[in-house]
């Protein structure tokens, strides 16, 4: 579900299939910051006002950019949601040297998919 206001949610078809199977929620929330109803996970797509299917491994989507106004056709990575490029990161500066760890071995795995998604094959270290 998409807000052009906020940031996204990604919800399960199953999750809504359960929900709209059982009964509605009869109580109201009790504090403020309290949730009821479908599982949602917010995702950093803030400016996005239509998605689609571009194919298995991404959503294309149509965002306002947030420094110029104007109209953006971004692909977002499943799973990640976010181009690389609208962050600035420690992980990106040419002189970051990855620890020698699993971690930082995915971390840097992870990095050069981003890159390479977004054109930068030429940054991969």
């Amino acid at each position: 579900m998409i807000n052009r206001e906020v940031d996204a949610d990604l919800i399960a078809l199953a999750d809504l299939t359960a929900a709209a199977a059982a009964p509605g929620i009869t109580e109201p929330i009790a504090a403020l910051g309290d949730t009821a109803g479908v599982m949602t996970t917010p995702l950093p797509m803030s400016g996005v006002l239509q998605a689609a299917d571009q194919d298995a491994q991404f959503l294309l989507t149509l965002r306002r950019n947030m420094d110029t106004g104007a109209m953006d056709l971004v692909s977002f990575r499943k799973g990640a949601y976010f181009p690389l490029s609208d962050f600035v990161s420690e992980y990106n500066f040419p002189d970051y040297q990855y620890a020698d760890n699993r971690f930082s071995d995915g971390l840097r795995m992870f990095q050069k998919m981003l890159k390479s998604d977004e054109g930068y094959p030429d940054q991969m270290r």
